[in-house]
This record gives structure tokens, sequence and C-alpha cells, in this order.
């Protein structure tokens, strides 16, 4: 027995916004893998390389690029894959409960902290925030490949030469 019933729906939206996420992820590894050759590949074979984790690397990486303009554009890329993050790992670190009428949904937990008195407060991950987030990652990972095809595209460039493979589309 299903003890967490769940419309397929929801399920498609969430594992939309996951995988769109990882997508994100990955060209932001392929970024970074512009400035130091071997990072994707590192990056494949960690155990624990977590967002948080990339978006270190990225900025990194991004603050130690010697034209000013890329480096302006790659630090506001990694601040938004940062904060991007702490949504991503709202859906990944959210909590399933059962509603009223018996579905079940995902709900994300924060404690306000205000005062010391721990107050906790609930945001239910309805379908469209989730969808937002997952419009959101895509918008990103459109973002961040534009920068690299068009701006990091050549080995004549002072933040690294030409990437391993990798197979991200042109477009998303």
């Amino acid at each position: 027995m299903d003890q967490f019933p769940c419309d397929d729906e929801y399920l498609r939206t969430l594992g939309r916004a996951v995988y769109d996420f990882i997508v994100l992820d990955h060209a932001v590894a392929c970024v970074i893998n512009r400035m130091e050759r071997g990072y994707l590949r590192d990056h494949q074979q960690r155990k624990r390389s977590t967002a948080g984790r990339v978006a270190d690397d990225f900025k990194r990486f991004a603050d130690k690029v010697g034209d000013a303009e890329l480096r302006t554009k790659l630090q506001a890329l990694q601040e938004r894959f940062k904060d991007l993050g702490v949504d991503r790992n709202g859906l990944l670190h959210s909590t399933p409960v059962m509603l009223p009428g018996g579905s079940a949904t995902l709900i994300r937990e924060r404690d306000d902290g205000q005062n010391g008195l721990g107050e906790w407060s609930f945001t239910v991950l309805a379908p469209v925030y989730i969808a937002e987030r997952a419009a959101e990652f895509r918008a990103l990972t459109n973002d961040v490949l534009k920068v690299l095809r068009d701006e990091m595209s050549g080995a004549d460039n002072d933040h690294g030469g030409e990437p391993e493979h990798s197979s991200l589309p042109e477009d998303l």
C-alpha cells in the first residue's frame, strides 16, 4: 500500500525540476572546466559534489578570470546559481505530508529563529511553485550555455583551454 499517494502530474513536475537542476549543475561544471581542465571529470567522480560546493568552486574560478567583463558576467551567473541551489535544496530536502482529503504533497520547513524562539514556518511546495523553480533552472542554464558558447569557446582565452567532451544542448 502506498503510504503517500501522490498525483502523477505532481511527480512529473517535481522530476522535471530535479532534472533541470542536474542539467544546470552540469553546465556550470562545464564552465569551470573551461577555466580548469579536468574539473568536469573530477566533479563527476566525486561522491558528494553538492550544489553548494559547485557554487563555491564557480566563485573561486570566476574571481580569477582576467577579462573584467567576462569576470563580471561569470560572477553574476555564480550568484544566481548559488541562490537557485537554495531552491534546489528546498525541493530535495523537503518533507512529505498528507493533506486533508488524503493526497500527499511536500512542504519545506524553516526555522525563522526570531528572538531565539525557534518559530517554524512551512511552505507547501505546490506544482506551480515547483514549475517556476524548474523554469528558473532552465533559464539560468541557457544563460550559462550562452556565455560558455559565445565568450569562452576559444583556446586563445585567458581562462583555460578547450573543454573536455560534454553533451550539453545548444539551448533548453
